[in-house]
Order: structure tokens, then C-alpha cells, then sequence
């Protein structure tokens, strides 16, 4: 079992570890690769927050609420520390195994960090065997657990006369016989608005390749992952891909000393219209089916509500409203060297120096466009701008950390039973980040900085360090 820095047999635990390996979670078909852990280890709570795809990474408490920091436990792949979202960005392919540490005990050499918990991610290693090529996919369907859909107009006018009829002060009829009756006669015609924005059902998808060997001397996992996730508006808006690229190597490079070098590469896109997701379930839990699609049911002349609310065909088409895209783009490496001294036996030193680098580049366009009433009398339309005036906002973000890790361990067995292990490790680690934020209004609706107006024009930006 992986624990603080090192490994060590289940026999001789003394704190509260759990773990999953491989075999528990390879074929299990998900995008987000932290859901997996959902229900396989003992103290370990998910709560998920929401579904929207590339965005339904969920809370993770070990043995209830956590009391430092955003709650989280403290998350390292191979060694070098990560989060919840790095561990959501790693194909279950790759995955060797994943511990948690659920007390003190096992988790107190981490210091203040793993107050909440430590979750360790272990990546795979080539096996020493002849060169082995893997293809494993799936192709899935999402439906929604539950959907809670509004009453259509005739019920929606009754229930709303059954509400105004027992005020005991002033009861009277909200909506008229008439009013009602020209539904039930097909005069007027009931809008369905959930029917109009979404769909029942969302494909995923994933595909993995790999190429797996090695020799008594060296070994070698590499892998190639991609990753595609729809979600459930017509218009197609929310979309999630995701690309991966993971090399793990291994190698005796001289007598008594190995060699280790990790290297992980990650697209990750996340598309969204610009109006927020939650936004949207809101307003169609508030659309009345009194109000049509269209004025005058004429496609592209989009109904101007008789209320506050943005009209959701075209605040979910990002061709007509504008759009939130979110391109994340991360390299992550480590190297480690390993010596077995020679002539103590169980004495090694080891040093691992981890390098990575992320970079965010993201788009949030907000685009005018025009919602519409009809008159009967004079067969015209007016036109109302909706999100005036155009603005495009951009976002771009770099940030690199380091690791450097220097240990002597100890770990041998006398006379059969009497075993004893010790580790003395130094860790010092860097981060740095910078970013640009700009904004432009617009008289075109190009989505371009260099074509926006002079005024109103915006630019921020920001640099931090942390050893």
C-alpha cells in the first residue's frame, strides 16, 4: 500500500489506509476519473455539486467535514502534490493505484497540508515483459437521473386560478374561461420550453492506446487518452474534450542505481454558451407556457418575454448569444534517481526534482442580438437588442511550480521478525503565476480584441509568487 513517501505491506499498518488498485476501476466508463472513487473506499464522502460537463468535479471529505483550508484533502500524484481536479484530468487507464490516508497517524508527515486527509495517485510502470499494445474505448449515453418538468399552459392558468380564488380577502379568477379555452381548442397552442432547450439524452466518449514493455533493466508505460463529453442542451453548447499523453520510464542506469522518469501532457477544453448553466435550469424552471418560441412562430425572430427573462433558444445558442470557452493546456514531469548503498544493507538514497506548467486561455463573448414582439394590425416587428452593447473579455494565465525532494531511508529485518524503517526527507517547492485580463466593447460582432472599440476598453493583470 502507498503511504507518506514510501510503501508498506498491509500486515504492518498501523494507521487507517485504503486503497483501490487497477483492476477496481479500469472498465468502469466515466469522464471524470475522480468519480470513480464513489462508493470503493470506506470514509471516503463524495458530494457532487453539479453535472455540466468538464465541470462536475465533486467535494471530497474523508471521515466527514474537513477544518483546514477549502475542506479538501491534500492530493499527490506520484510523489508531487496535485488536487482533485488533476486527479479528475487522469485517464483511468493510467492509474495503478489510489490510497487514502485517513487519520494522523498515517497522514502527519505531510504537516499542516494533510489535515484533511492525504489522497496518494500512482500512476502505471511498464512490466518486464515483451512489448504489449493495449486499445481499450467506450462509447455511452447520459441520461438525466431526474428532470423536473413545468406544467403546460391550460394547467399552469388552473393552478394559478386555484391559488388566487382562495386569497380571503379578494378571490377572483387569475386567467378567464375564455383565456383558458382558447388552449383547449387549439386557438393557442402550449409552449414546451424544456422540449425546445433540452435533450433526453448526451453521448461520451473515450479512447486509450497504450505501449507497455520492458527488460530485467528497464521498462517503459506510455499512453495516449482522449476523452469527449456532450452535454444535454439542443443547441449543443456545452461540450467537454480532453487530450493525454503520459510517458513513465525505468531504468538501472548503473549497479545499485535506478532511474525514473515521468512525463504527462493535458488539453482540456471546456465550451459553455455565455449565459451560466445554473442560469439557464433557472430560468426554464421560471418559463411560462403562455409565451411562444418565436414572434409570430417565425424561426430567427426569437419571442421577446413578457418579463424580465432572456429568451432560452437564443440565450443556449452560442452562435446567436455569444459563448464561455476555457482551454487549459499542462505539462507535468519528475525525475528521480534512487541509490541502494551497497554495503548497508535497506539504506538508500534517493532525490526527485519536479517541474510543471499550466497555461489558461480563456474566452468569454457576450453578443448582442435581438429579441422580437408581432403586430397583428400592422403585420411589423419590432426589435428589442438583448446584452448590448458586444463584448468580447479575454483571459490569459501561465504559472510553473517546482519540487526538489532529498531522502535517506532505512528499511531492513533482523532475525526473521524484527523489523525497523526510518526516513529523513528534505522538500522545498516553488510556484510562480502570471496573467492578463483584457475586455473590448464592440460596434461588429467580431470576436477579436484588435476589433473592438477604443472606449471602455479594459486591461488588467497580475503576478504572485509562493515558495
Amino acid at each position: 500500500v502507498v503511504v507518506g513517501y514510501a510503501t508498506q505491506k498491509k500486515v504492518n499498518l498501523t494507521g487507517s489506509v485504503v486503497s483501490v488498485s487497477a483492476k477496481d476501476i479500469q472498465d468502469i466508463p466515466v469522464a471524470n476519473t475522480t468519480t470513480l472513487l464513489q462508493g470503493r473506499l470506506p470514509g471516503l464522502i463524495l458530494t457532487q455539486n453539479g453535472a455540466q460537463a468538464g465541470n462536475d468535479n465533486p467535494e471530497i471529505r474523508i471521515r466527514g467535514i474537513g477544518t483546514f483550508g477549502n475542506n479538501n484533502p491534500m492530493v499527490l500524484i506520484d510523489g508531487v502534490e496535485g488536487s482533485i481536479s488533476q486527479i479528475a484530468e487522469i485517464p483511468s487507464a493510467d492509474i495503478e493505484s489510489i490510497s487514502v490516508l485517513k487519520d494522523a497517524a498515517s497522514a502527519a508527515i505531510y504537516g499542516v497540508r494533510a489535515a484533511n486527509g492525504v489522497v496518494l495517485v500512482t500512476t502505471k510502470k511498464g512490466e518486464k515483459n515483451k512489448p504489449k499494445i493495449e486499445y481499450n474505448m467506450y462509447y455511452g449515453i447520459q441520461t438525466p437521473a431526474e428532470m423536473l418538468e413545468p406544467v403546460g399552459a391550460v394547467e399552469r392558468m388552473t393552478l394559478f386560478n386555484e391559488k388566487s380564488m382562495r386569497n380571503l380577502t379578494n378571490p377572483q379568477l387569475t386567467y378567464s374561461d375564455e383565456q383558458i379555452g382558447a388552449y383547449l381548442n387549439g386557438t393557442l397552442k402550449s409552449t414546451d420550453w424544456y422540449g425546445a432547450v433540452i435533450r433526453n439524452t448526451a453521448p461520451q466518449q473515450q479512447h486509450n492506446v497504450s505501449l507497455s514493455g520492458g527488460s530485467e533493466k528497464m521498462d517503459y508505460y506510455i499512453n495516449f487518452g482522449y476523452t469527449d463529453q456532450e452535454g444535454f442542451f439542443k443547441s449543443k453548447a456545452l461540450n467537454y474534450d480532453r487530450y493525454n499523453l503520459r510517458m513513465n520510464l525505468n531504468a538501472e542506469v548503473a549497479k545499485n542505481l535506478k532511474a525514473s522518469v515521468k512525463m504527462n501532457g493535458i488539453i482540456d477544453n471546456k465550451e459553455r454558451q455565455y449565459l451560466s448553466t445554473w442560469e439557464v435550469y433557472k430560468a426554464l424552471w421560471r418559463a411560462s407556457p403562455n409565451e411562444k418560441l418565436y414572434a409570430n412562430d417565425t424561426p430567427g425572430y426569437y419571442q421577446k418575454m413578457s418579463t424580465d427573462q432572456l429568451n432560452l433558444l437564443a440565450s443556449t445558442d452560442p452562435d446567436v448569444s455569444g459563448y464561455n470557452k476555457n482551454t487549459n493546456k499542462i505539462f507535468q514531469s519528475s525525475m528521480e534517481l534512487e541509490y541502494v548503498v551497497p554495503f548497508v544493507k535497506g539504506l538508500k538514497v534517493k532525490g526527485l526534482f519536479s517541474y510543471d506548467t499550466s497555461i489558461a486561455d480563456n474566452s468569454i463573448f457576450q453578443k448582442e442580438y435581438n429579441e422580437y414582439t408581432y403586430d397583428e394590425a400592422s403585420e411589423t416587428y419590432s426589435a428589442y437588442p438583448k446584452q448590448s452593447p458586444t463584448k468580447l473579455e479575454r483571459y490569459y494565465g501561465n504559472s510553473w511550480s517546482t519540487l526538489w525532494q532529498a531522502s535517506v531511508s532505512y528499511d531492513n529485518t533482523f532475525a526473521t521478525d524484527h523489523h525497523v524503517s526510518g526516513l529523513l526527507l528534505y522538500e522545498e517547492g516553488h510556484s510562480v503565476g502570471d496573467n492578463i485580463r483584457a475586455s473590448r466593447e464592440f460596434s461588429i460582432p467580431l470576436p477579436y480584441l484588435f476589433a473592438g472599440n477604443s472606449t471602455n476598453q479594459l486591461g488588467t493583470s497580475n503576478a504572485d509568487g509562493l515558495t
